[in-house]
């Protein structure tokens, strides 16, 4: 850990600036330009510990009295800091921002530019360790011209603990459950274990109860406050917040609460699916942030039901986290069974029609909104006989269709040159319907062709959300010409799937939960 020290003016890049600015020094005095007539130094706190790096830079603006291309313009950041307090990087960092350097301690940069520009821009990056000793730290900046120092700044720079140990005193478990029926309650307890001291002025225990992250539609599962210190929607996203003042300080004991908050689970929810990627957390707050920040929640204390905590003498989960622990809720077996009508073109050559495909879902779950919009997909394929001219579904509600290559990058597994068109959908409850509009051209009334539409749920990379149909059988729906068709014998992506599909339940590939998932 190191300390932070007292400022120390004068403690300059000068050995490392000299090198770089020899020959500057040999401007004619008459050529010598003025200070920059406006600067910006991007090097602002608070730091946080161990947290990525921030952009800093420094950008000077000189004025008409400088002549661009020749003179050499050097910056120089002086921390009053020990070694490796503050780290650095620098050298070509894209962008645009003009390069600096670092010296080994990172407590200095410098940055020099020859055949300066009237307007600069110099880039680096900073951070602190996980390890440095929080702190003011002092600075000055220096900024040269062909080796004379014309101006000097000096400031100061703050690192903080962003989980100081006084407001995240616990480590959280993570807690799952499985196989949980659709419609029921799970009655959930938070644990944590105290891992340090209460500071003096902690005035009470607050812990927060989220709902999914994922619940684009309010879907999946709802938390409520069924005690009377504890709030619904506190902060205005949702889940249950408690506030427990009577509390004690024991670290190395490992709390539960003494009653349970309830999460009802969604009835038509499919599975099995996590349908609570969900956070619990407990820290402390001081007697005025209580009053301040969750005053509004208050009670009689003798006629109030509260919810406390209790210590778990025999515990068995494993506590890390000061921040968070994870809340998952996996329904048991509950698939939705989408379906895509047909859709026959009747006309002469030449003639457009307009195709209204009903794609329905026959429950007995909904389909979820997993990823936005881009959750479920309709794909077509146009007979011989018929010629695409617009979708008309595209852009309108619940709708918005592809191009090969957004296709290409949200769906691996569809293939953009076999279809005509490739659009999305948001979400489809059990026993609704969603019509699908696209407008074709008469290009042979006698074909007996047969084109494929066909209707499937997104699965990213074959693991999230995980197989949520069963029945793939009625995922596709024809497409003919005046009524005619021979049967489909190319390779529908539906019997691709169904074959995966049986392979899964069969058990040559496991079912896979993925605790953390991404989706555009």
């Amino acid at each position: 850990m190191t300390p932070p020290l007292p400022l120390r003016a004068g403690r300059r890049l000068a050995a490392v600036l000299a090198a770089m600015l020899a020959g500057a020094l040999a401007v004619p005095a008459t050529a010598q330009a003025q200070p920059p007539a406006e600067t910006y130094y991007d090097f602002e706190g608070p730091v946080n510990l161990g947290d990525e790096h921030l952009q800093g830079g420094f950008t000077l603006v000189f004025g008409d009295d400088f002549t661009p291309g020749v003179h050499t313009v050097s910056v120089a950041l002086d921390l009053d800091a020990a070694p490796g307090t503050f780290q650095f990087t620098t050298g070509d960092l894209g962008g645009g921002g003009l390069p600096c350097f670092n010296d080994d301690e990172h407590s200095r940069i410098g940055c020099v530019r020859e055949n300066a520009e009237s307007e600069l821009w110099f880039a680096f990056e900073y951070g602190a360790p996980e390890d440095a000793q929080t702190g003011v730290y002092g600075y000055e900046i220096t900024v040269a011209v062909d080796g004379v120092e014309l101006r000097t700044d000096t400031g100061a720079i703050e690192i903080v603990n962003p989980h100081p140990s006084q407001a995240f005193p616990f480590r959280h478990a993570n807690l799952e459950y499985t196989d949980v029926e659709p419609g029921s309650t799970v009655d959930v307890h938070a644990e944590f274990m105290q891992a340090d001291a209460l500071d003096p002025g902690t005035g009470a225990v607050v812990i927060t109860f989220t709902e999914p992250e994922y619940a684009e539609y309010d879907q999946g599962v709802d938390a409520f406050a069924t005690y009377d210190n504890c709030a619904d929607d506190f902060f205005g996203w949702g889940g249950v917040v408690c506030v427990i003042t009577d509390f004690d300080d024991a670290p190395g004991t490992v709390f539960t609460t003494t009653d349970p908050i309830p999460y009802e689970v969604d009835p038509l929810a499919p599975g099995p699916f996590d349908v609570c990627v969900c956070y619990i957390s407990a820290y402390t707050v001081s007697e005025d942030e209580r009053e301040s920040t969750y005053g509004d929640i208050n009670w009689n204390e003798g006629e109030a039901n509260l919810i406390g905590l209790r210590e778990v003498t025999e515990p068995e989960s494993e506590y890390s986290d000061p921040t968070v622990g994870e809340l998952d809720i996996v329904t048991r077996e509950h698939f939705y069974d989408l379906e895509a009508g047909d859709a026959n073109a009747r006309g002469n050559t030449g003639d457009e029609k307009t195709l209204t495909v009903p794609i329905g879902n026959n429950g007995p779950a909904t389909a979820f909104g997993l990823f936005g919009i881009h959750s479920y997909y309709v794909t077509g394929a146009l007979p011989d006989g018929l010629e695409l001219v617009e979708v008309d579904s595209d852009g309108e509600d619940h709708w918005t269709c592809l191009s090969d290559d957004e296709a290409r990058e949200l769906l691996p597994e569809v293939d953009p040159a076999e279809s005509d068109f490739l659009c999305m959908f948001d979400r489809l409850d059990a026993g609704a319907t969603l019509d699908f509009t696209f407008t074709v051209k008469v290009t042979d009334p006698r074909s007996t062709d047969r084109g494929v539409l066909e209707v499937h749920g997104r699965n990213n990379a074959g693991i999230y959300p995980g197989i949520l149909e069963d029945d793939l059988a009625n995922n596709a729906g024809a497409i003919t010409v005046n009524g005619t068709g021979l049967p489909n014998t190319g390779s529908s992506l539906t019997w691709i799937l169904a074959g995966a599909l049986a392979a899964v339940l069969a058990g040559v590939v496991l079912f896979l939960v993925s605790r953390r998932r991404t989706g555009e």
